[in-house]
């Protein structure tokens, strides 16, 4: 159990950080640990929401933040096909180029990193990437103490009751906020374009593929008001 004891101990340091001490900021105190025992160059937590969203709980660094809003732009990537399926998925940067095209655009423009490991939380209840800046990078992290490490989350996000604070109130805690207005703008867009919640979905990525930018920003744009619905349905 070294793994998990390491695990524990940079924990217990993220805690100490001014960046990461603050009481809403549990996932990226683990997802910045699960990097530093791991030997990844950033990790990211992910939460999911149903079956058209997913809530980012926490991520190690910016760049390993920006990498899980280029997955939900794109609709594609490792850590959702992990989730989907429900098993590891080690991707190189050639792995990447050819089976997630539209997350690979994203990636090698806004992140330093070239391979992901994803491994899905048990329960159906999120993933957990480990991200490399080499191109094969991730295939050499020990699958075995991810998915270990990936337990100890686990037993944190249930004993924090994170899923259930995030379905009564997902404005309530900030590593949510940004994505809580993806929610918001879809349902603008259900009401003016008489769309559904997958096809309200599609339309930001749409557009959000067509501007270079994340979903999370077109949709704070259009509860904001610099963006209308009919600015997003042409």
């Amino acid at each position: 159990m070294a793994i998990i004891d390491s695990f524990r101990g940079f924990v217990e340091i993220a805690q100490r950080a001014p960046a990461t001490s603050g009481s809403y900021l549990i996932g990226s105190r683990l997802a910045w640990a699960a990097a530093q025992v791991l030997g990844g160059q950033g990790a990211g937590l992910s939460i999911a929401a149903g079956s058209y969203l997913r809530w980012p709980w926490g991520a190690s660094s910016e760049g390993s933040a920006a990498a899980e809003r280029a997955q939900f732009t794109a609709g594609e990537g490792p850590c959702l096909t992990a989730y989907a399926r429900q098993v590891a998925v080690v991707a190189d940067e050639t792995g990447i180029a050819r089976d997630w095209p539209a997350f690979a655009d994203h990636l090698l423009i806004r992140t330093p990193f070239r391979s992901v490991l994803a491994v899905p939380l048990r329960h159906r209840l999120g993933a957990l990437d480990v991200y490399s800046v080499e191109a094969t990078g991730a295939g050499a992290v020990d699958l075995l103490a991810v998915r270990m490490v990936a337990e100890e989350i686990l037993v944190s996000l249930l004993a924090d009751d994170v899923v259930a604070s995030l379905q009564s109130d997902p404005t309530a805690a900030a590593p949510w906020s940004e994505r809580s207005r993806v929610s918001v703008a879809i349902g603008m867009l259900n009401v003016a374009l008489e769309l559904g919640q997958a096809d309200a979905l599609a339309v930001l990525r749409s557009h959000a593929f067509g501007a270079g930018r994340s979903v999370d920003e077109v949709a704070g744009d259009l509860v904001d008001g610099l963006l209308t619905p009919d600015d997003l349905g042409r």
